[in-house]
This record gives C-alpha cells, sequence and structure tokens, in this order.
C-alpha cells in the first residue's frame, strides 16, 4: 500500500472532477491528490492499493 500522500493542494496533471465542464479545475471541484513522490512502486506495494485520495477545496 503506498503511504506517500499528496500536498492537499491541486496540481497540474492531476486527474478531477470538471463539474462545470469549462475544461479547467475550479476551486470546489473533487481531484486526485497524487503523492509528492510521484507515482512509482516501491518494493512491497501491492499494485492497485494506493492511498490517493480525492480532496475537495
Amino acid at each position: 500500500m503506498d503511504k506517500n500522500f499528496g500536498d492537499g493542494v491541486y496540481s497540474k496533471g492531476e486527474a478531477y472532477l470538471d463539474k462545470n465542464k469549462n475544461g479547467v479545475f475550479d476551486k470546489g471541484e473533487v481531484f486526485v491528490d497524487y503523492a509528492l513522490d510521484g507515482m512509482k512502486y516501491d518494493k512491497g506495494e501491492k499494485i492497485g492499493f494506493g492511498l490517493t485520495r480525492l480532496l475537495m477545496h
């Protein structure tokens, strides 16, 4: 299980749910906060099980 967390802030390139369909991330839209060290496999992690969080701001 990945124990690396993101910074809690949307960063360009992170997946998000474009509620108003304007093609850009807007405050309040749900997004996937990728880990700060990127997406990489660390020995012992199970693939497909991460702690990447969906956040609302």
